[in-house]
C-alpha cells in the first residue's frame, strides 16, 4: 500500500482547479449529506464503505447520454476518484456518486459528468492548464475490453487481503479510479482509502480485462 507522491498529486490537481475558471458547464450539484458506515465485510454486498447505490458501469449509462448531448464524438477517458474531484470542484464531503471524464479527439476540453443514485447530478466543461507536460498519455477507455466493474474490483481486493484491511480500518473511505495509460496493455481499476489525511492511500489495483492484480499504473511516474 502506498500513498501517491504529494508533489505529483498537486501537479494533477492544480490543472483541474484552474480549469474550473474556464468551465462553461452547469457545475456539479451537491447531493444530500451522509457519512460512511463502519465496516465488517465478508463480501461486496456487505461493504458499506460509502453507500454508493450503483456500480460505476451502471452509472455510466446515465453519464454517456449527457456526454453525447455535449458532443456526439465524446469518448470516455477515465473514471476519476470521486473524493478527489469533489475537492477540486470545492464540494463538501458527502455520500459520493461517480464522476466520469469525457474528451473529444484533437481537443483539449474535458467534460465531467457526475451521477449519484442513478441520476444526473451535474456537469462541467473544463480546459486544463498544465504547469508542465505530463510524463504519460491517457488513452480513451475501450469498454468492450473492460470485463470488471467496480464491484468486481472490490471483490478482487477483498479476496487478496481487503477484508483484513477493512477489519483493521473500520473508518475507511474507499474510492476508485479507472484509467488506461498508453504504457499499459489494459485499463486498470485502483482502490484508495481517503480516511488518512491529505493524500489518498493506494490499496489495490487490478487489470480491468483479466482480473490480475497489478501495480498502480502511475507508480512509475512519481
Amino acid at each position: 500500500m502506498t500513498r501517491p507522491c504529494v508533489s505529483r498529486l498537486r501537479l494533477l490537481i492544480i490543472p483541474l482547479i484552474s480549469a474550473l475558471l474556464f468551465g462553461c458547464g452547469s457545475g456539479v450539484e451537491q447531493p444530500s449529506g451522509g457519512s460512511p458506515e463502519s465496516i465488517a465485510a465478508l463480501e461486496y454486498d456487505d461493504v458499506a464503505y460509502d453507500l454508493r447505490p450503483e456500480t460505476a458501469l451502471k452509472a455510466l449509462e446515465v453519464a454517456e447520454s449527457k456526454a453525447m448531448m455535449w458532443n456526439r464524438k465524446a469518448n470516455l477517458v477515465s473514471v476519476p476518484m470521486t473524493r478527489l474531484m469533489e475537492a477540486n470542484f470545492g464540494l463538501p464531503g458527502h455520500i459520493p456518486g461517480w464522476f466520469f471524464m469525457f474528451m473529444v479527439p484533437d481537443s483539449p476540453l474535458e467534460y465531467y459528468v457526475k451521477v449519484n443514485d442513478g441520476k444526473f447530478s451535474g456537469a462541467t466543461e473544463a480546459q486544463p492548464i498544465l504547469v508542465e507536460d505530463l510524463p504519460y498519455t491517457i488513452l480513451p477507455l475501450d469498454l468492450s475490453n473492460i470485463k470488471l466493474n467496480s464491484d468486481d474490483a472490490v471483490n478482487a481486493w477483498l479476496a487478496r487481503g481487503g477484508n483484513g484491511y477493512l477489519t483493521n480500518h473500520p473508518g475507511a473511505q474507499l474510492d476508485f479510479r479507472l484509467v488506461h495509460l498508453e504504457s499499459q496493455e489494459h485499463a486498470t481499476w485502483s482502490i484508495f482509502d481517503f480516511s488518512g489525511g491529505e493524500a489518498p492511500l493506494h490499496l489495490f489495483s487490478v487489470d480491468a480485462a483479466t482480473g490480475q492484480e497489478v501495480s498502480d499504473p502511475f507508480l512509475l511516474f512519481r
